[in-house]
This record gives C-alpha cells, structure tokens and sequence, in this order.
C-alpha cells in the first residue's frame, strides 16, 4: 500500500463526492459506472472488500492506494488519471432523471452527450480604431474627437508657445537690465571716487598755501522724529505731517534750502536731523527702503519695482536711486516722494534728554556729521 498525498486524497474525495449522486456516503454498482463504465461484477469486487455491496469512502482510498502502489498494474489503474488531473473546484450537479434518492429501476442516467459537429468558424472583430484623445487618456466607446476639443488642443498649443516665447524674450531682457545696471554702478562708483579725490587734493593745495579749506554745504538732510504728539501745537503738528514725519522714530530726506531750514527751525525739539554720507543713504534705501507704488508701500526687492514708477526719469536701478538722492540731482523731488518714509527702530542704547538740543547734551536739532552714527543705531 502506498499511501496518497494530501492533494492526491483531496481529488480523491472530490471524484467519489461526484460518483455519490444521491448523496448516501456510499457508491453504487450504479452509481460507479457514471465514472467507471466496465463490468459490474469486476468493479465491485475490486473495490467492495467487506462485501456489502456499496463502496464507501475508506474503501475507495484504500483502491486508489493499492493502485498506487501497483503502479497501473491492476486492471483498474486508470483511476490513476483522475488523480493527476486538478479537478475544478466548482463540479456541476449530476441530476437524476427521477427525484428519488435511488435511481430508476437500477439504470444509470448518463448526462447528456453534446452533438458532434463542426464547429463554425468564428468570426474576427475588427480591431477598435482607439481615439486621438487631445488629453492623455483613453476614451472607450468614442469614434472620433469632437471639434470642440481639437480647437482647444489648438488654443493650448498656441498658448504654450507664447507663453514659453513670451518667457524666453523676458529672461533675455533681464539678463541685458542686469548688465546694464552693473555697468551703471561702475560709473557711479568712479564718480564718487573722483569726488573724494577732488577734496583730498583741494585739502592738500589748500595746506600748502597756509589756508583753510572750506567745504561747501551739504545739500542733503536726514530728519529723524525723536518725539511723539504729547502737548504738540497745531501749527507744529501740521508742519510734521507736510514733513510726513507722522509717527515717532520716522525718517526721510530733504533738501537743504531756505524753506526747509525755516521748517525745521519750528519744529526742531521734536526732530534729529543733520547731514548723511554715501554709506548712510545707500544702507538707508537697501535695508529700510519701501516704495510708493498706486499708494501702496511696497518693499524695494527688484529693480522693476524703480523701473516702473521712476523709468521715464532715467532712474532704473537702486544705484540709479541713491545716486540721485545723494547728489540731490534734477529728479531728486521725484524720487524723494517715491521713497516711502524710512520706519526705523528705536535707537540702540536709548536717547536720553530728549527735550535739550545736541549742542546742550540732549538729542533734538542739528547734528550735522554726527547723524551718521544715529541712523547706525537706528537701522
């Protein structure tokens, strides 16, 4: 005896639950020969062993284990075949021709044997014609591509040409600014070195004759507010806001005339004022500079920003705009009120005796030089 696998028992069961059409545990000579279609008497006493008349299911796993063993020596070895075969798992129900539990007088029902024939000749589907889909996907069940959509694959298309065109022109045009304002910078740069080399040589000529030299007067200003609206005059408080010195610790440029000097004479214990260098305007308008842009305040982060609102004054860049502040030029007026007032912070250290002038120890009036070293406190 050679005893089945675990898949081999498991079609073992399966054929005899297909043999077992009534579902009585046991196997008929009827019955079997649904399968097995030989001589009665030879398939019983193959396979009953205690003699009874009906096999059931250890009768059959012991056959189909002697057959195994026997290698398809026995005469009934093709039950082997069924075994090597994977049985479906869902088997379709044999039906008895009569709804009793035993067969009609002992004759089997054969199922139904299918009529030969030839069989016709399938016909080929032509192969679906698969859309031109202007999107990427797929579309079943359309034949063609409505008009609607290929004029807007149209659109699309000229539109992503533009733009990428419209793109590539602005890099271009930006990269030609960008050189342009450098070129710029570095003849303002040789300026300024050519002034500061005028007052050394004119310091040294000067010197060498046995005279003074005088500088000429600046011609720019730095006002700073240095005191709130406590006890203010109406007259002094309008003047600030013509000033648009509005709020305490604010700040913006002037330019050194007579008018001026007559307003800063009558508000002069609320401010802080005197005469900024190069490097005090350009850290001004670089780290506190905003821009008045449609009465907006807009921070100073690209040159487009000056271009927009100052082009047609010749001024494009930020060094376009702190050379015409510095030097108080032509369009100075301009550029002044597109500045928008410098919001600085309190200055580092505090300002005691803000009520007394500079030249009394406090903080208000005139400082001249010496208001770069506030604006270094106050950036």
């Amino acid at each position: 005896m050679a005893p089945l696998t675990g898949p081999e028992k498991g079609r073992a069961h399966k054929l005899f639950s297909m043999m077992d059409v009534d579902n009585s545990k046991t196997v008929s000579v009827d019955e079997i020969v649904i399968v097995h279609d030989s001589n009665k008497e030879d398939t019983i006493a193959a396979l009953d062993t205690n003699n009874d008349g009906e096999v059931d299911k250890d009768e059959w796993i012991a056959y189909l284990e002697g057959v195994k063993a026997k290698k398809g020596e026995h005469k009934f070895g093709h039950f082997l075949t069924y075994l090597e075969v994977e049985i479906p798992k869902n088997l379709p129900e044999l039906k008895i021709a009569n709804n009793s539990s035993k067969l009609n007088k002992g004759k089997p029902v054969a199922p139904k044997k299918k009529k030969k024939g030839v069989p016709a000749a399938k016909k080929e589907k032509a192969p679906r014609a698969e859309p031109e889909d202007p999107f990427g996907v797929f579309m079943p069940g359309v034949s063609d591509v409505p008009e609607s959509f290929k004029k807007k694959r149209e659109r699309d298309q000229a539109m992503a040409s533009k733009n990428a065109e419209t793109k590539a022109n602005e890099k271009a045009s930006r990269k030609v600014k960008r050189c342009e304002a450098y070129y710029r910078a570095e003849g303002y740069v040789q300026e300024y070195r050519a002034l500061a080399k005028q007052q050394v040589r004119m310091r040294r000529q000067a010197k060498a004759a046995g005279n003074h030299f005088v500088e000429a007067e600046s011609k720019l200003i730095f006002v700073v507010r240095i005191r709130g609206l406590a006890d203010m005059h109406p007259k002094t408080k309008k003047i600030m806001s013509l000033m648009r010195l509005i709020q305490n610790n604010m700040g913006v440029f002037m330019k050194a005339s007579k008018a001026a000097t007559e307003m800063l004479k009558r508000v002069e214990p609320y401010l802080s004022y005197g005469y900024p260098t190069l490097k005090s305007v350009r850290d001004l308008i670089y780290k506190r500079g905003f821009g008045k842009v449609n009465k907006q305040r807009i921070p100073l982060l690209d040159n487009s920003v000056i271009e927009g609102t100052l082009g047609q004054y010749g001024i494009k860049c930020m060094e376009d705009l702190v050379h015409e502040i510095y030097t108080v030029g032509p369009f100075f007026r301009e550029a002044n009120n597109f500045l928008w007032p410098f919001k600085l912070r309190p200055a580092k250290g505090g300002q005691a005796k803000k009520r007394l002038g500079f030249n009394e120890g406090g903080q208000a009036g005139n400082r001249e030089e010496n208001m770069n070293a506030l604006i270094q406190r106050m950036l």
